[in-house]
């Protein structure tokens, strides 16, 4: 699978020392006024079922770049008393140094940083995770479909999907930074697309926020005795 520019980007270690302070809020300020981190995880904590309450047992980090959702996730669950282990992945050994220092630093021994990608999560058994994370990485993907089935193999029955990517907008102020975006590699998808990747792997949609041209939304493999979303479509 050949690079994208935006890709190789990434495994530049410049990159990965400047990506949580200064590109990660550049990147999303054209496009949405939520675009810190802690404002993302806010937004998809309040969709997670039940809401707001840290999951316990594994989690996933998928496509976690330097890692601040994985912290994050250990620092609620230290706050809330509940047992989680983190397995962040990622492609980039840039991204996973930079994620591992700072985990090392803040004492942070839930996390586990792996290598890998996301489309293929070899090191996960099917049904072994409790709740998983995918932010600002959708879109990056060569694949969507791919990723999600994947998800949906490695979900629990009942865990849910949290996921934080970009959909088309017609406002005017959008449109150009969405041109230039498109040509480093991002997707735009449409609202209606979106929904059908999530059924078509085999999850439920269990809500969706919209802001700008950025979307947040959760995704559930249903439970045992729950109809497959993809039995009616």
């Amino acid at each position: 699978m050949t690079a994208t520019p935006l890709q190789r980007l990434m495994d530049n270690s410049a990159y990965a020392a400047l990506y949580e302070r200064v590109v990660h809020p550049s990147v999303l300020a054209p496009f949405t006024r939520r675009s810190s981190f802690e404002e993302i995880f806010q937004e998809l904590r309040a969709l997670s079922a039940p809401p707001s309450v840290a999951a316990e047992g594994l989690v996933l980090d998928l496509a976690c770049g330097t890692g601040w959702f994985g912290r994050r996730l250990v620092r609620e669950a230290r706050a809330t008393g509940t047992s989680i282990s983190v397995l962040a992945v990622d492609a980039s050994p840039a991204m996973l140094a930079r994620a591992r220092r700072i985990a090392a630093r803040d004492g942070l021994t839930e996390i586990e940083h792996v290598e890998a990608d996301v489309q293929r999560l070899t090191m996960v058994a099917s049904g072994a995770a409790d709740e998983i994370w995918l932010c600002g990485a959708l879109h990056l993907i060569p694949d969507p479909h791919r990723t999600l089935a994947e998800v949906a193999r490695v979900a629990k029955p009942g865990a849910v999907l949290l996921c934080q990517t970009f959909v088309r907008s017609e406002r005017a102020a959008i449109r150009s930074p969405s041109s230039l975006a498109s040509r480093f590699g991002f997707t735009f998808f449409e609202l209606a697309e979106l929904e059908h990747l999530i059924h078509a792997a085999g999850l439920a949609a269990a809500g969706i926020r919209r802001y700008g041209a950025v979307v947040f939304f959760a995704a559930k493999r249903p439970e045992s005795g729950e109809p497959s979303p993809t039995s009616s479509s």
